[in-house]
């Protein structure tokens, strides 16, 4: 293998101050920029390894903050295996006109690399680009690697002044030129060769970059960035031209700075199509489309080479032993955050540091064995709930597969009005083939208008088996869902008194939608409806309205079933082998956990009140005795 080291041999020597001693008016001073600028332009090859220019002009002129014997210090970047991977896939996004989003661990040193383009468009090719954080100071610590980059060329003979602006202007920008003295006047007067570096915090405004025109965008710290989605749909015409990208962006996201940006960073990160980024596919599971992954083992340089490559086996042996001290010490905390900080796989790279709601490291466990486990979907039924003449529900296979599982987060490109029924258990029945009342309950969340092609409410109803036999662990857990949009709000109804009469389920509703009800009575199905359980009246003591049916959601009773669904999760029960298990571990409802993995109080999320619906009927019922 080719020795990295020998990338940086020009930029080592020029630090040490090996060409100090060249006249820089002679022609072999000219001659030796004149082919650093063709290698930063044109890429350089050692031994049959070429690199870009990009990275080429980074580890030879780029500045970083170096951790060395205990002391951290600015100097050139290394080049190592993980650097030219990131930098292929850049040049793939540029090649197929795409743009690339990355999540990684912490100390990759990504940043450094996402800042350094633009310091290379804007001083090599005399460029516009832009830093777009979605917090001020992510935008100044960015800002300021620029800032450090294009000092750094002092030395060099590619070194543009900034003219205006600093990093310390945080919607503004640095302007690239020089200060030439008028021959005629005396006076200085700056020319500014058109190199730009604008500085961008969307928090406030997810438009602030309209009008730009830029060749790279640098998005950093996406975890972080709240109105991602919003700004990144506003600001991609800075680099587009009707639906061409003449430019390309470049986010970024770190594990364990997830905070409530990252149901947006998510949502982009698993639906790369969406939003013109490049597909990836996931290494556990190929079927799983993602954006670009970075393992967080991959910043462990103690375990790299003398020529700059990782030794894998080593890395991920470091790791996991690490995590498993931790662990045994019982220090959970600290498990999780490295856990957050070197994530293994993507999904622990999204967990959140912020959340106070759910454990979301052992939700993303269940939904890799979710994903993962072939038998778990295999055993998952999807089709339709038909009835006869007698009133009598069936369920109906879809053998020809005309149906599909609805997914979270939601996707503008498909079609929720053909999302069929998932069962998770059959029915259980008595020696007289009767389903006993009180074995199985419902919980709704409708949702309003016929047609909103804008809005990403969908109607949500699951149904739980309660416990009726404590010696068996099939208990206490979701059998059936359906979280779909039909073309109107009356064949969502028409499903859901279908599944509730099919497991003979009462089912209690979030009524501040008027409507189900009503088309209840209309079916003579009335009921199927839960009255309002009786611990709303401990729950809301001031100002309690009763609505006689369904269940009015309100502040109060949100933070409730947010406890309810913890106790719930993290709830132990004994399983037929006689081993003490979580509760978690019989939610087969993906979509359902992916919520819980994003969840917040001011965002939609339909399926958490249809199951905690469904919680708070089990808990008024608790006092019925099922036989």
């Amino acid at each position: 293998m080719v020795n990295l080291e020998e990338f940086r041999y020009f930029g080592k020597k020029l630090k040490g101050g090996y060409f100090d001693g060249i006249d820089r008016e002679s022609y072999e001073w000219e001659e030796i920029w004149q082919e650093e600028l063709r290698r930063c332009i044109d890429g350089y090859s050692i031994g049959g390894l070429w690199i870009s220019g990009r990275l080429y002009s980074y580890i030879n002129f780029g500045t970083i903050e170096l951790l060395e014997g205990g002391y951290k210090r600015y100097g050139l970047p290394k080049l190592r295996d993980i650097d030219l991977e990131i930098d292929k896939n850049i040049g793939r996004s540029i090649e197929e006109k795409k743009n690339l989003m990355i999540v990684a661990g912490r100390r990759l040193g990504k940043s450094y690399y996402g800042s350094w383009l633009n310091c290379y468009y804007s001083v090599f090719r005399n460029s516009k680009t832009m830093i777009a954080c979605g917090r001020e100071d992510k935008i100044l610590t960015a800002g300021g690697m620029v800032y450090n980059h294009i000092n750094g060329l002092v030395d060099s003979e590619f070194y543009i002044p900034i003219l205006k602006g600093t990093p310390k202007s945080v919607n503004d920008g640095m302007y690239l030129g020089y200060s030439i003295k008028d021959s005629d006047t005396g006076k200085f007067r700056d020319i500014y060769t058109g190199g730009v570096i604008w500085l961008r915090n969307f928090r406030d405004d997810f438009t602030i970059a309209n009008g730009l025109s830029t060749k790279y965008v640098f998005v950093d710290e996406i975890g972080m960035f709240d109105n991602l989605k919003k700004s990144y749909n506003s600001m991609q015409y800075c680099w587009k031209e009707g639906n061409i990208n003449f430019g390309f962006c470049v986010l970024m996201g770190t594990g364990g700075d997830m905070r409530r940006g990252s149901k947006d960073a998510y949502d982009m990160f698993v639906n790369p199509e969406n939003y013109d980024l490049l597909v990836f596919q996931d290494k556990e599971n190929e079927n799983i489309k993602i954006s670009l992954f970075i393992e967080g083992y991959w910043s462990f340089n103690e375990h790299r080479d003398s020529k700059g490559y990782l030794d894998i086996e080593k890395a991920i042996k470091s790791e996991n032993d690490t995590r498993e001290k931790l662990r045994g010490g019982n220090d959970f905390e600290a498990y999780y955050q490295r856990i957050q900080y070197s994530p293994m796989n993507w999904r622990e790279a999204f967990l959140r540091s912020d959340t106070g709601y759910f454990d979301s490291y052992l939700i993303t466990k269940q939904i890799e064995y979710l994903e993962t486990n072939s038998e778990v979907r295999n055993n998952k039924l999807i089709g339709w709930i038909n009835i006869d003449n007698e009133g009598k529900c069936h369920f109906e296979l879809d053998v020809e597969r005309r149906y599909i599982e609805s997914d979270y987060p939601y996707k503008k490109d498909i079609d929720y009005s053909k999302v069929g029924v998932v069962i998770y258990e059959l029915p259980e029945r008595n020696k007289d083939g009767k389903i006993p009342y009180g074995l199985y309950v419902g919980g709704l969340d409708p949702y309003a208008q016929d047609e909103a092609p804008n809005s990403n409410s969908l109607g949500a109803i699951y149904i739980y088996k309660r416990m009726y036999d404590v010696l068996r662990g099939n208990y206490n857990m979701i059998v059936a869902e359906y979280v779909g949009r039909p073309k109107t709000f009356k064949e969502f109804y028409e499903i859901s008194r279908r599944l509730c009469i099919y497991y003979n389920a009462e089912c209690l509703y979030e009524n501040n939608i008027r409507g189900f009800k009503e088309y209840l009575e209309n079916k003579n199905s009335l009921w199927i409806l839960s009255r309002e359980p009786e611990i709303i009246k401990d729950i809301i003591k001031d100002g309690y309205v009763s609505r006689q049916y369904g269940i009015h959601m309100t502040k109060e009773i949100k933070l409730y079933i947010i406890q309810l669904i913890k106790d719930y999760l993290f709830g132990e029960y004994v399983d037929e082998d006689g081993h003490t298990r979580l509760n978690i571990n019989k939610v087969y409802s993906i979509g359902l956990l992916k919520e819980l993995l994003n969840f917040n109080l001011e965002d939609n999320f339909d399926r958490f009140i249809a199951f905690g619906l469904c919680l708070l009927k089990d808990i008024n019922m608790q006092k019925m005795i099922i036989k």
